[in-house]
């Protein structure tokens, strides 16, 4: 079995993914406590260090006592904060401190020297001054030895309801080649924004229609991730033995052997904005536009027509979640139940994901808001895994991912 070590871990999202793959993680480093916390609860035989990154990588450097040394693990796996490459921020900018992590990151590697190496990270750091980071990255790693390639993966096509599409870097020692994962499920054509210059590099999610060759399992919608959780209300929580049958293969994999569902809680929405919730159809998508004119956000009406559909707006069953984010705010996205007069809660955001309901999360309830939407979901880190071990000629994964299929037909 292959091991790993998790830079700038989170909750581990990246790690519980690669570890349902076959890749045991044995070490993380995570400075931002809660999700430190969650990490070790989640997985215990795991050495972590609540440290900052770069501490980490002089201890190392140092050859320091306590810490992992070359060739120590098999891969290095992290996605430095992607805050300051982020297409949503503003005031992103090539010299923001939190971008020079991810020069920290390849350090690391130098430092250690895993067989592989996998980078996540947001789209926005392809276009963010010409995607000079990525490309810088790919040099220094050619001139450490390793065969290095990037995609844009949908995390839809690997087996999440989430339109999530993410930047994945993978590195392997003493190959020519490197296997992406190729895509499990069906899942909506979505645009894939800040990838102009890179769009060869982008796989696009396929119907069941697109692909003669191989066949695609079903695509995951909302009703399949949460309707078999217990309901609540605006604000509520609720910790206890689930109520409800699971609601299709999707939940039943992620409830797992389960007795009791952990984490279900949600944010308290003051008056003005259940008056808005409330005003929205019952499993309708109706979004800000369908509101009274009283109750339609005046930033929002000052673009006019129906631009942003998608905020202020209800989840529908058969639909998908909008990209899980640091927290459910109404404005960014559709987060709003598809039935209930609240937000979704921790839990249907982790569901979203695609965590197991056996994954616990630590801290205050904005804390695991953020270390969830800050995650890797696990089922598109678990075929990045499966992916890695072909690159590095394990020839059994395909009898994993033929498993895994089976869950899923009628």
């Amino acid at each position: 079995m292959f091991t790993s070590i998790d830079m700038f871990a989170g909750c581990g999202g990246l790690s519980i993914g690669m570890g349902s793959a076959g890749i045991r993680n044995i070490a993380a480093v995570e400075s931002w406590q809660p999700a430190a916390n969650a990490f070790s609860l989640n997985h215990p035989k795991s050495n972590i260090y609540s440290i900052d990154v770069r501490e980490f990588v002089s201890s190392v450097q140092g050859k320091a006592s306590g810490f992992p040394k070359k060739k120590d693990v098999d891969i290095m796996i992290g996605g430095p904060p992607c805050q300051g490459f982020c297409g949503i921020n503003r005031y992103r900018n090539i010299n923001d401190p939190r971008n020079s992590l991810f020069e920290v990151y390849l350090d690391c590697v130098a430092a250690l020297m895993p067989k592989a190496v996998v980078i996540e990270n947001v789209n926005g750091i392809l276009s963010l001054n010409k995607g000079k980071a990525i490309i810088e990255a790919l040099q220094y790693l050619n001139e450490l030895g390793y065969a290095a390639d990037f995609r844009v993966l949908q995390a839809g096509s690997y087996g999440v309801p989430q339109n999530r599409w993410r930047v994945f870097l993978i590195a392997v020692q003493g190959v020519t080649q490197i296997i992406f994962p190729r895509q499990l499920h069906a899942f909506h054509r979505t645009v894939a924004f800040d990838v102009s210059k890179y769009k060869e590099r982008v796989l696009y999610p396929k119907a069941d229609s697109d692909d003669l060759v191989v066949d695609l399992l079903p695509e995951i919608n909302v009703h399949d991730a949460i309707a078999d959780l217990p309901d609540i209300n605006n604000g509520d929580s609720y910790q206890g033995r689930y109520t409800k049958k699971t609601s299709g293969a999707y939940s039943s994999m992620l409830r797992g052997n389960e007795k009791e569902v952990s984490d279900h809680e949600c944010i308290n929405l003051g008056p003005v904005s259940m008056e808005r919730v409330v005003c929205l159809r019952p499993d309708s998508g109706d979004g800000w536009t369908s509101l009274p004119a009283h109750l339609q956000p005046k930033n929002l009406v000052r673009f006019g027509g129906n631009r942003f559909g998608n905020r202020f707006a209800r989840l529908e069953w058969k639909g998908g979640f909008s990209t899980i984010l640091t927290k459910p705010e109404p404005y960014w996205g559709r987060v709003i139940h598809p039935r209930q007069n609240r937000l979704i809660s921790v839990r249907e955001s982790a569901r979203a994901q695609g965590f197991p309901d056996s994954v616990k999360f630590s801290g205050l309830l904005r804390d695991k808001y953020k270390m969830v939407g800050n995650a890797v979901p696990p089922p598109l880190g678990r075929c990045v895994g499966w992916a890695l071990r072909k690159t590095l000629g394990d020839k059994s994964v395909d009898a994993e991912i033929q498993d895994y299929g089976i869950k899923f037909k009628p």
